[in-house]
């Protein structure tokens, strides 16, 4: 029976340092061995630890490669293709298509 109950404390307080971690944009797997190895010890400080500020999903919309014109790279970063001119599968379409 004490093996029982430590067990679901070990668990208990890992589950629960990794939910409030992975709430604060920390570890969770990091936070979750924390938890079960020290226990209330871990829930306090990943408590009292600040969350991290979140990640920006469109940072790649500020970086430019070198060469690339800014139009193409927002293009590129929304997953599309820049329209400036035909790829090279529509222009052989075009071409099969001038032939017939």
């Amino acid at each position: 029976m004490e093996l029982l109950i430590f067990l679901v404390w070990v668990v208990g307080f890992g589950l629960l340092c990794a939910y409030i971690a992975g709430e604060k944009g920390r570890s969770s797997l990091n936070w979750g061995v924390l938890g079960a190895l020290f226990g209330v010890f871990a829930l306090i400080a990943i408590v009292a630890v600040p969350a991290l500020a979140s990640r920006n999903t469109n940072a790649s919309d500020d970086y430019v490669a070198p060469g690339l014109r800014v139009d193409n790279a927002q293009a590129l970063t929304r997953g599309q293709r820049h329209r400036s001119g035909p790829n090279k599968l529509e222009e052989w379409a075009a071409s099969k298509k001038d032939e017939e």
